[in-house]
C-alpha cells in the first residue's frame, strides 16, 4: 500500500464517526428545541385560557 492510500484511510477512518457524531449532536439539538418551543406554546395557551379581556380588548391584570 501506498503511503497516500494509507492517509486515505486514516483520514477516512477519523472523519467517519466524526460525521456521525455530528449528527447526532445536531438532532439533539434539535430536540432541545423542539422541546423548548412546545413548552412556550403551552404557557401561551395556558394563560389565553386563564385571562379574560377588559372591555377594552386587554386582558386584566393579575394581583
Amino acid at each position: 500500500m501506498s503511503l497516500s492510500a494509507v492517509a486515505s484511510l486514516v483520514r477516512n477512518l477519523i472523519t467517519a464517526p466524526a460525521a456521525v457524531l455530528r449528527a447526532r449532536v445536531a438532532k439533539d439539538a434539535e430536540v432541545l428545541a423542539l422541546r423548548h418551543e412546545n413548552a412556550v406554546l403551552r404557557r401561551q395557551i395556558t394563560r389565553s385560557t386563564t385571562s379574560r379581556p377588559t372591555e377594552s380588548g386587554l386582558p386584566h391584570a393579575h394581583d
